[in-house]
């Protein structure tokens, strides 16, 4: 089951549409109760690396190659998981507060060139 979200435009990312109703369906573990472990999903993540290269013979054993990278080529956020923990004053329930990423959160590109002989 994939989340939906809600909000955005200057408005809080939300993975419910109705954030009551959804903290009311879940509670916490209690005293000796175990609780239900991954009841609750995030956004999927979704990530393109793209590369294209050529190679150029020049002479008899000397060629050049190009290459070039794109890193994240859709340039598409991927959205944090909402807050679950039903107990924690701090953290409001359903609330997305940040996107995830490798390190860079936009599109990386890179190109090299290569003379092999």
């Amino acid at each position: 089951m994939k989340a939906k979200l809600h909000g955005g435009n200057g408005q809080p990312m939300v993975a419910y549409s109705d954030l009551t109703a959804a903290n009311g369906d879940y509670t916490g573990p209690l005293g000796f109760e175990i609780g239900s472990r991954n009841n609750l999903r995030g956004p999927g993540y979704f990530d393109m690396d793209l590369g294209l290269g050529k190679t150029f013979p020049l002479w008899e054993r000397v060629s050049l190659k190009f290459r070039g990278d794109a890193f994240d080529a859709f340039n598409h956020p991927n959205f944090d998981t909402p807050c679950t923990d039903i107990t924690d004053a701090n953290c409001e329930f359903g609330i997305i507060g940040s996107t995830v990423g490798t390190g860079e959160s936009t599109r990386v590109l890179q190109v090299a060139a290569r003379l092999e002989f």
